[in-house]
């Protein structure tokens, strides 16, 4: 029996972010479907429902089976609710009509019934945009904290890299030494002491600190634009 394949929820979300950005109008699963099996990598024969259906997962305090709406389901929802409001303004004698007069001219009731319905779609641009707000307030503070974490990380790698220049230094002068009474006094001044420390491992040591370090800056870095949590990369590592 052939395996059913696995779509997973970053994939089918990215399919409705980039589907929203070059179509117009309601989305429609079964549209967005045919689009992202021919344009969406990794999500060849995925079908709407797939997008629509509800993911099943087990409760780790009751070990049920609960129904879960995925992330792109609710994407989808997002959209094209905000996409009714703005259809149903632009159609709205009260706001879009070019004269005043054409509104003035209509029926009392009719009068009335665009009134409600501005009220209702300024309800709702209200609560979208405190919405957005809430989501770039987050957003803010958070690149905000990945900035400062960076910041940190930069100092520290300055500070490694300030260090190894100067045991190198050190360790060169050593080396160019003629007096060995004088090589050991050298090296005993950076506590490098006969069967006590090796100077190999040390700056190896270090070489490998600043290497470390680089590659979570690099992380760091790219992940101010996912807004991913660093703390867990920063961990185990002490400077």
């Amino acid at each position: 029996m052939a395996k059913t394949p696995k779509y997973t929820d970053e994939k089918l979300l990215e399919a409705v972010v980039k589907y929203a950005d070059q179509h117009r109008g309601k989305i429609e699963a079964t549209k967005l479907a045919e689009w992202a099996s021919e344009n969406i990598e990794g999500l060849e024969g995925v079908a709407d429902r797939h997008f629509t259906r509800p993911e099943e997962k087990t409760d780790p305090r009751t070990g049920k089976k609960v129904k879960k709406t995925k992330l792109c389901t609710e994407k989808i929802t997002e959209l094209n609710a905000a996409r009714n409001t703005v259809s149903a303004m632009n159609t709205n004698v009260l706001l879009r009509s070019a004269n005043v007069d054409k509104f003035l001219g209509l029926p009392p009731q009719e009068q009335r019934r665009y009134i409600l319905d501005t009220r209702a779609q300024v309800d709702k641009l209200i609560a979208e945009n405190n919405c957005l707000r809430a989501e770039n307030k987050a957003v803010t503070a958070k690149t905000k904290a990945l900035t400062a974490q960076m910041d940190a990380l930069d100092n520290a790698m300055r500070a490694i890299k300030e260090q190894q220049n100067r045991v190198l230094a050190l360790l060169s002068r050593t080396m160019k030494a003629f007096d060995e009474n004088e090589r050991k006094k050298m090296l005993a001044s950076i506590g490098v002491c006969d069967g006590m420390f090796d100077l190999d491992k040390y700056v190896h040591s270090l070489t490998q600190r600043i290497t470390e370090a680089s590659s979570i800056n690099e992380v760091i870095r790219n992940d101010r634009m996912q807004n991913t949590d660093v703390n867990t990369l920063m961990e185990g590592i002490d400077f």
